[in-house]
């Protein structure tokens, strides 16, 4: 080996295990001297150990790194950097059995590092590189403390350990805040009677003195004393009696509009003079109004006539502007009278669920509401019969309607009193307010043509609109002040008073304060 060669080989490693300056000039002479000095394999073995000194330099600074704590993971280390080197990193674990397995990490998925973590008792949360390198951390804890990983004992969850004594329930909360005031235990009264036997005799003594002296007196019961009204009326008839007037009274007012029978006749001092006549509907409502009426007819024969039957649904009264005297015929739908015994009681007349006042005066009830039945009806093409229907009242009425109850056509503008609904009261108005030509005159389509119902519905409601706005601004300029009091409502979500804001509700307000 040449001495050039010779001396750049310890020239490299004294700079690899860094000595320089004099002192590496001074053994790079002596190892020259050294080899020209020695024989050949001596001089072989010299060099190769000079090769293994900067790997033996690199382990001792791992080595005391380690040591001293700068290394935070294992990677950093010497052997698993030869291990990754080789595309496999497989790292020691424990096992249950207390020995050391070889496991690589390389290649497993999400759900295979999860497994290994709960096997060693680790977290699971995070994804794939959180799981490696918390089990990267937990191989180098084992390899510095093998007794401190034992998968065999691993905690799961804290605890506090083992109860000594019972569970205590927790006190009810008036018991606590007793405890919490007094600051005294509870102490619980005894069962036992622990008096003696001259306190028992003491009380009972006392208990005898104060019966005597105090006796109990039972309440009398009073019976009511009759007023002098009672006393003087004559006694009540029986039930008989009166069931059997009332059958005879009934019979009367079924006759009173059969054919057939001529005339009424009465007794002398009995006068025939009603206020109003009244049809009844299978009830014996009102009966009390013919008491003093004494009434005797002559019955007609039994195929004389069959009384009409009425709808059970309603109950029609004539208004008083119309009379009937006794000679005069009624024209009228009578009820088929109810048979009534002695033994059998009164029914009770049921209550109404509408009631209507027409046009003529008659009064319409009507008990069920979903037994009338209204026909499919549009008054798209025909404004003129909507007109004609809407008021019995006005000039314009025709005496029909698409709902007709016991003969009485029902006008459009009683629909709300039945149905509880609302109704189209601004279309009539509007037709009403000239002739049918200026009416159609005004409301023309493009094309010259009639407008559309829903159009001419739409136009209203743009011009009631325009004209709810002008009464709204008229209320503010004319109340002035007065305005937050007299448009203002209670609001009950919020339990305050407000003011009116829509312009519509101002002009309804508007027009009730104006008698409009």
């Amino acid at each position: 080996m040449s001495p050039s060669l010779a001396s750049s080989i310890v020239a490299a490693v004294l700079d690899a295990v860094s000595v320089t300056g004099t002192a590496a000039r001074a053994i790079n002479l002596q190892i020259l001297d050294l080899l020209d000095n020695s024989p050949r394999p001596l001089v072989y073995t010299v060099l190769a150990f000079l090769c293994l000194l900067p790997v033996l330099d690199l382990c001792a600074a791992a080595a005391w790194k380690y040591r001293e704590g700068t290394v935070p993971a294992m990677e950093d280390n010497v052997i698993p950097q030869a291990v990754a080197a080789a595309g496999q990193e497989i790292l020691p674990f424990p096992t249950k059995a207390g020995g050391t397995e070889q496991r690589t990490l390389t290649g497993k998925k999400l759900d295979e590092l999860k497994d290994m973590c709960r096997d060693y008792g680790l977290f699971v949360s995070g994804n794939k590189s959180v799981l490696l390198d918390r089990l990267r951390v937990f191989s180098k804890k084992f390899c510095d403390d093998p007794t401190s990983c034992d998968p065999t004992h691993v905690r799961r969850r804290a605890h506090k350990g083992p109860r000594d004594g019972p569970k205590k329930s927790q006190p009810k909360q008036s018991a606590a805040r007793r405890a919490a005031v007094i600051d005294t235990e509870r102490v619980t009264e005894r069962s036992k009677d622990t008096r003696t036997t001259d306190e028992i005799e003491d009380l009972l003594s006392w208990a005898d003195r104060t019966r005597a002296r105090l006796p109990y007196k039972p309440a009398q019961k009073n019976s009511p004393v009759p007023s002098a009204f009672q006393v003087a009326s004559p006694p009540d008839r029986s039930l008989h009696d009166r069931m059997q007037e009332l059958e005879n009274r009934i019979a009367a007012i079924t006759t009173l509009g059969a054919p057939g029978v001529g005339q009424w006749t009465s007794d002398a001092s009995a006068v025939f003079t009603p206020a109003e006549y009244v049809v009844y509907d299978h009830t014996f409502e009102s009966l009390h109004n013919f008491s003093d009426i004494n009434l005797s007819f002559n019955p007609p024969g039994a195929a004389a006539w069959s009384p009409l039957s009425i709808s059970d649904n309603l109950h029609i009264t004539g208004s008083s502007t119309h009379p009937t005297a006794p000679s005069q015929s009624v024209n009228a739908t009578v009820p088929t009278a109810p048979s009534c015994s002695s033994n059998a009681s009164p029914t009770t007349a049921s209550k109404a669920s509408r009631s209507i006042h027409l046009g003529d005066g008659t009064a319409v009830t009507i008990n069920d509401v979903s037994r009338i039945t209204v026909p499919a009806t549009s008054f798209a093409a025909n404004i003129e019969r909507l007109n004609q229907m809407w008021d019995d009242t006005s000039t314009h009425w025709k005496n029909d309607s698409v709902i007709t109850i016991d003969n009485h056509a029902i006008a459009l503008i009683y629909w709300p009193q039945i149905f509880k609904k609302d109704w189209f009261m601004f279309l009539v108005e509007r037709y009403r307010q000239g002739t049918p030509d200026e009416f159609w005159s005004t409301f023309r389509s493009d094309g010259g043509g009639k407008m559309s119902y829903t159009a001419i519905c739409a136009a209203l409601r743009k011009e009631r609109k325009g004209g709810d706005k002008e009464l709204a601004a008229k209320a503010r300029e004319e109340y002035g002040d007065e305005f937050k009091v007299k448009f203002s409502y209670w609001d009950s979500k919020t339990n305050t008073q407000k003011v009116m804001s829509k312009a519509s509700s101002i002009a309804k307000e508007y027009k009730r304060l104006k008698g409009l």
